[in-house]
């Protein structure tokens, strides 16, 4: 469908795929570059340095590279690309080969998209079994903490009545009861605000670990 003007500007090819990505941010899209180039570059672009500033941007696109019918020189300067961007360099002599290239690259790439989706399933799932946790840890904090206090109050009823204490005893005593409910409740909730942040970094770093795995296998790919 293309008529060849025997010009290569692949520099210039990979500058305008960063403008058609930018909107493309790679914490929510999952952008892919395939350069399929018969010659090295013609236009006085730097095609290695473009790819390697392409692959840093915010779209961070996975780019690989089939050098189709390419001689050695090509393929070389093609090979650099691939390696600076962590993508792949494959080869192809014929249409054939080219299509297979392609269709193998989309397999692999729905497979990791699979994968990805079930690693993050299976995160989601340990955050709501953590918050279950956390939850259930503090209800049963909270009930020994009001039971204290329900059995102090019943000890100083009683002692009041038998006339053990005065009611300037009663009153110190009191204070000094709901001081220490008030600080074992404080405490309840510094280490529930502990249990979420430690639960919450724990998620974090399981995603960043899928992420990484993925954008490896997908690279390696």
């Amino acid at each position: 469908q293309f008529e060849s003007s025997g010009w290569t500007p692949l520099a210039d090819a990979l500058k305008q795929s960063q403008e058609a990505l930018s909107e493309f941010d790679s914490s929510e899209n999952t952008n892919l570059i395939y350069v399929v180039s018969d010659g090295i570059e013609t236009c006085d672009g730097n095609p290695v340095a473009v790819a390697e500033s392409l692959s840093g941007s915010n779209a961070q696109p996975i780019i690989n590279i089939i050098g189709f019918q390419t001689d050695a020189e090509a393929q070389k300067q093609l090979e650099e690309m691939a390696q600076v961007t962590g993508g792949i360099f494959a080869t192809a002599k014929n249409e054939e080969e080219l299509q297979e290239e392609f269709e193998r690259a989309e397999e692999v790439l729905r497979a990791w998209e699979e994968w990805k989706k079930d690693a993050l399933r299976n995160v989601d799932s340990q955050r709501i079994e953590a918050n279950a946790d956390i939850l259930s840890t503090k209800v049963g904090w909270n009930n020994r903490t009001l039971q204290m206090k329900v059995d102090l109050d019943a000890f100083l009823n009683v002692v009041d009545n038998l006339e053990f204490i005065t009611l300037d005893q009663k009153k110190e005593l009191k204070k000094r009861k709901d001081e220490k409910i008030e600080s074992i409740e404080k405490e309840i909730k510094e280490l529930e605000d502990d249990m979420k942040e430690i639960s919450k970094q724990s998620i974090e770093e399981a995603k960043e670990t899928v992420e990484e795995k993925y954008n490896k296998g997908t690279a390696e790919e």
